[in-house]
């Protein structure tokens, strides 16, 4: 008879539990210790990441760039896709960083801005290509580089990339350039 009401008690705590949520760690980073932290970039990128706030700021937009300029290698994957967020809602002055940022993360990084590209959605990527378009045409108008150059030095920096990828970021870098034609 006891085992008899130890069960339905057991079932009645269990269901009073509130819904937990699990916070990526693959990584190595503790998504859930930095969410739970004090303010910080990290933390406002992680909160855009997993859609816990949409909120966007000229200081945290700032922020962002120079960390994906600057910061460790393992979060510049985490900005790129912060960035996302604001891509469609700046000014003209943070939109030139944004496309001066975003060239210089494909030239630089172009393994890791492919990876991220190809996850992204349509209309965030798009929105990542316009930018990058505006770049390309810049530097081609003033005839300071041609998109071979570009091509070669992002080659030149695509560690350990498989012939596919190389190939996926010579056809970004010309679709960069062809939509500027369009």
């Amino acid at each position: 008879m006891k085992l008899f009401f130890s069960i339905p008690l057991f079932f009645l705590m269990s269901c009073n539990t509130e819904p937990s949520t699990i916070y990526s760690t693959i990584d190595g980073i503790d998504h859930e210790n930095i969410l739970n932290g004090p303010g910080s970039i990290k933390k406002h990128t992680l909160e855009l990441i997993y859609h816990l706030d949409s909120s966007i700021s000229d200081e945290n937009f700032e922020l962002l760039i120079h960390e994906l300029d600057s910061g460790s290698n393992i979060w510049k994957k985490y900005y790129l896709n912060g960035l996302t967020f604001y891509c469609d809602r700046l000014n003209t002055g943070q939109q030139l960083k944004l496309e001066s940022a975003l060239f210089k993360y494909l030239i630089f990084y172009p393994k890791e801005y492919s990876e991220c590209i190809k996850k992204m959605e349509i209309q965030k990527s798009d929105c990542f290509l316009l930018s990058i378009s505006n770049y390309v045409r810049l530097y081609l108008s003033r005839n300071e580089i041609t998109i071979i150059s570009m091509k070669n030095v992002a080659k030149n920096y695509c560690k350990n990339c498989t012939d596919s990828e190389i190939e996926f970021i010579y056809n970004y870098l010309d679709l960069a350039n062809n939509s500027l034609n369009e």
